[in-house]
């Protein structure tokens, strides 16, 4: 096991000061420069068979047999470090298993049954430079095992449109005769969209040979082949999004819908891993690809069965629309809630319109004796999704411009609290008829409230309130019981509001109320005598006018 006892640095090179003086300083404990940031943390041991070694790594030799020797080498700025008793040896470029070996050869030669170990001790320092859509282009100086996305960090990140105007003059890639104006207008350049490409990052390296990162896909899948370890010398780049490159779009059942750049190579397996993979409800035999045709206006379907085509490559064009559609009824989760004077209260599922009110009231336990079966109900709230027109057109109206349907039917609605099912529970549970026994739905609330024994009277009677309900009788008892009739009641529009639906009827003269009945009486309206006489005099006026005008033409 290759074992790490350097801090890893990442610093930008400070102006005037000698690089090779700092790294020098800070390798030997007596500067730490500005903006230094601390030991960094490996993300794991350094594996001696791909670590490439280069100049400035520190290495411990030590051979032990005919040869007794322990040595620390630094690979000096040719790429060669100096063995003692063997000589230089070419380590730049070379793994530390490739030079471990070339030592071994060398050492059997000159004193044969000798060993050798060889390990990294301190990783090198190494200059990278950054340019193009960040917040500080520039040169830094990082470790030899840190990645992209450490020094795309030192460089603050990638410039977003809200970040231009603290951007360098160097960095704004506009055209120049307008970026000379001192109104530029910042806001027209933001309309253009000059985002950073993340999936067009390139790194060049010294040979001159280039590789494109697509670093979203590191950014979204956490995919560490897409954040490489940089090497010495790279030049890391990072573009604006070419606005006629295209885009890809993804719709649907992924777990993270996007719409980002495309980029040459683009398949649709890949599309999805960027968008965080597919949901467990996913239609894999479904998926949509949208894409436009060569005139660039008329578009094409294609179909594409996931399941089947598993493991193909399906090459994405520009703009492709990709649509994943979702099982229906996929593991729903139906339930209702049961409220009120039943054993266990609560939540329960239910299978959708098979599962009965009769069966829900059971598993809860049954009614308690206190449950008032006549105000017992059924709110089906997934009815409220059915917009009324003729009641959502009327609420817009006045009063005064409905006619007297439109004017009844406005009170009838505006009164109903919740969209409840019709259905008796006292026929049901007392007097066992299933006809009542009404399939459930989803967000069902069954509520059977406590039985109170009483009728409410309100409005103009003497002492308003609630009177104990008495089997049979009817509502001249219950208005004898509040004291009678006030001085100013309407008797004749007298109401008996029923518990159970909510609905209002004149009462008759044998009309029985039942328990929790309100009884309502409205007020005189109160007469406008001046008002009165101005209306007579009018139509007085108007009468005689016909009479005159009748006359004359006699």
């Amino acid at each position: 096991m290759l074992l790490l006892s350097v801090s890893s640095l990442a610093i930008c090179q400070p102006a005037g000061i000698d690089l090779n003086t700092q790294v020098n300083e800070q390798l030997s404990g007596n500067q730490k420069p500005t903006g230094y940031p601390g030991p960094a943390v490996l993300e794991k041991p350094i594996n001696p068979e791909f670590y490439v070694l280069g100049t400035g790594d520190v290495l411990k030799f030590r051979a032990w047999g005919r040869l007794e020797i322990q040595q620390v080498v630094t690979i000096g700025p040719d790429g060669y470090a100096a063995i003692p008793t063997v000589g230089e040896i070419n380590a730049a470029g070379k793994t530390v298993n490739e030079v471990n070996s070339t030592l071994q050869s060398m050492i059997s030669r000159i004193y044969p049954h000798s060993e050798v170990s060889l390990r990294l001790i301190k990783v090198r320092l190494m200059k990278v430079l950054i340019s193009g859509a960040v917040r500080e282009p520039g040169t830094y100086v990082i470790s030899a095992v840190d990645r992209l996305s450490e020094l795309i960090k030192l460089a603050q990140g990638f410039y977003e449109p809200e970040q231009v105007k603290d951007l360098p003059v160097m960095n704004r890639t506009v055209d120049k005769r307008r970026s000379s104006r001192s109104n530029f207008d910042y806001e027209e350049w933001l309309a253009g969209e000059p985002f950073p490409s993340k999936r067009n990052v390139s790194i060049v390296k010294l040979d001159g040979s280039e590789r494109r990162v697509d670093y979203l896909r590191f950014i979204r899948t956490g995919d560490s082949n897409y954040n490489p370890i940089l090497s010495d010398g790279d030049q890391v780049h990072v573009p604006i999004i070419d606005k006629e490159g295209g885009r890809i779009s993804v719709f649907g059942s992924v777990k993270d819908p996007a719409e980002f750049e495309y980029i040459q190579g683009d398949c649709l397996a890949d599309v999805i891993r960027i968008c965080g993979g597919l949901t467990e409800n996913a239609l894999l035999s479904e998926i949509k690809i949208i894409r436009f045709e060569s005139d660039h206006d008329s578009t094409r379907e294609i179909a594409v069965d996931f399941i089947k085509t598993y493991g193909q490559k399906i090459e994405l064009k520009a703009d492709d629309r990709i649509f994943v559609r979702e099982q229906t009824e996929f593991r729903l989760k139906h339930g209702v809630t049961v409220e009120g004077e039943v054993n266990f209260p609560g939540v329960y599922p239910i299978v959708q319109y098979k599962t009965t009110l009769e069966e829900i009231v059971k598993t809860c336990g049954g009614l308690t004796n206190q449950a008032d079966l006549q105000r017992a109900r059924v709110i089906r709230w997934s009815a409220l999704e059915y917009e009324d027109p003729e009641y959502e057109r009327l609420k817009k109206m006045s009063i005064a411009d409905m006619n007297e349907m439109e004017y009844e039917y406005f009170k009838t609605r505006s009164r109903e609290e919740a969209p409840a099912v019709v259905v008796d529970f006292k026929k049901l549970f007392v007097d066992n008829e299933k006809s009542q026994n009404i399939f459930l739905q989803d967000q069902d609330e069954i509520v059977i409230p406590v039985q109170l024994p009483t009728v409410n009277v309100t409005g103009n009677v003497n002492r308003p309130g609630l009177v104990s309900w008495i089997p049979g009788k009817t509502t001249d008892y219950y208005v004898e019981k509040t004291g009678g009739y006030s001085w100013n009641a309407r008797i004749s529009k007298m109401r008996l509001i029923r518990a159970q639906t909510g609905t209002w009827i004149k009462p008759k003269k044998n009309t029985p109320v039942e328990i929790g009945d309100t009884i309502f009486v409205p007020e005189k309206q109160e007469l406008n005598y001046w008002q009165l006489w101005k209306d007579l005099m009018l139509v007085v006026s108007q009468i005689a006018t016909v009479v005159i005008v009748v006359q004359t033409v006699r």
